[in-house]
């Protein structure tokens, strides 16, 4: 399932799966969001049923153009519907839950054995702003903290289907990685590190 406006025939590889699964002998179609209805508790564009849906849209994109009330939510609250690819995956490619696993404030009554696994293996992640936070249990301020330490921090958009800009700071000069910053500022990104060369800052 994806918006019309990004799906192109002739171009996109949703034809060769629809193609496979055909072979299969599976009814299988290409629809966008706004072809879906409900009713009965039945998922449907027009006449076809649908029992399982291959979720390809993001959530925000769709949630720009949808509310709660859209067909496809109300089938998969209702689970009228198998969302191989339901709304619940997608927090794990949001690099904001670094963020949050790595606040102390959030993870301090954690019992000792998640800390420490979190410490040893989720890279230490704060939103790009104004503000002071702490590092390995020292407070800084984090734009200057970023300024600083270019050569083990990456900026990322939050969201894979972003179409902000990633940084290597390891990549890049100081002049190219002070610009970086001062967009991730722009765009109250996510910042993260504590994974040696591939911590990251995130939007």
């Amino acid at each position: 399932m994806e918006f019309r406006a990004a799906y192109h025939p002739g171009q996109s590889e949703f034809e060769g799966f629809r193609d496979f699964f055909r072979d299969e002998g599976y009814a299988v179609e290409i629809v966008s969001p706004e072809q879906l209805e409900y009713r009965n508790r039945v998922l449907r564009k027009g006449s076809f049923e649908i029992d399982v849906v291959y979720r390809r849209v993001g959530v925000q994109e769709f949630l720009i153009r949808f509310d709660l009330s859209h067909p496809l939510v109300q089938a998969y609250r209702d689970r009228s519907v198998c969302v191989v690819n339901s709304f619940r995956s997608e927090l794990a490619h949001k690099k904001a839950m670094f963020g949050l696993l790595t606040d102390e404030t959030l993870t301090g009554k954690f019992p000792a054995a998640e800390r420490k696994a979190i410490r040893d293996h989720v890279p230490w992640t704060r939103l790009v702003a104004a503000s002071k936070t702490t590092y390995e249990d020292k407070p800084v301020d984090l734009p200057e903290f970023i300024a600083a330490n270019r050569e083990k921090l990456a900026l990322k958009p939050n969201d894979d289907y972003s179409d902000l800009h990633t940084y290597f700071g390891w990549e890049m000069d100081a002049a190219a990685w002070d610009r970086g910053l001062k967009q991730a500022l722009r765009a109250h990104t996510w910042c993260r590190s504590g994974c040696s060369r591939s911590a990251a800052c995130f939007r």
